[in-house]
């Protein structure tokens, strides 16, 4: 007689959960701007700085964009990275930043910008994320057609044949 030996099934073993590690922040690539705010190289040589970095920048910032005769007005900044603005050889320190305004009543406008690091001031501005207009904010332009450029009165009738329609080609 032959015995059979029950075999215990091993559990399905779990992996665990990737434990990612936090990305390092890099250092830019390339954190030097020409006066178009496109990337450049460094410069050649020593570059005297113009302006050195508020550590109360946010606030500067937010206290340039906030209007004290609206209520309920808000400014959410977004740090996104300091750069080397560089003009006529002298380098001055430039946040680029992600502005959100929202007002009461309003729709939230969102744009992007570069800011004066000392003093706050915006002196770049990009194109915003979204239209920061509506629909009823557009005025319909009225053009007057000439007449003789204007089709027939009665846009119902019936089209000419098909015959009159055609243009000669030579092959």
């Amino acid at each position: 007689m032959v015995e059979e030996e029950i075999i215990p099934q091993k559990k399905k073993i779990e992996p665990p959960p990737p434990n990612f590690l936090k990305e390092e922040e890099k250092p830019l690539q390339r954190p030097y701007l020409g006066p178009d705010y496109k990337p450049i190289d460094p410069p050649s040589g020593k570059m005297d700085m113009g302006n050195s970095i508020n550590p109360n920048l946010e606030e500067a910032i937010r206290g340039k964009l906030l209007n004290p005769d609206v209520p309920g007005m808000s400014i959410n900044i977004k740090m996104q990275g300091t750069f080397i603005l560089v003009k006529s050889g002298l380098g001055v320190f430039v946040e680029q930043i992600l502005v959100t305004i929202t007002n009461p009543g309003e729709d939230t406008r969102t744009f992007n910008a570069y800011a004066d690091s000392e003093t706050g001031e915006i002196i770049h501005t990009v194109e915003p994320y979204q239209a920061t207009y509506s629909a009823e904010d557009i005025q319909p332009t009225e053009v007057e057609i000439p007449e003789e450029d204007r089709g027939g009165d009665n846009f119902f009738e019936e089209p000419p044949p098909d015959s009159d329609m055609s243009f000669p080609v030579d092959e």
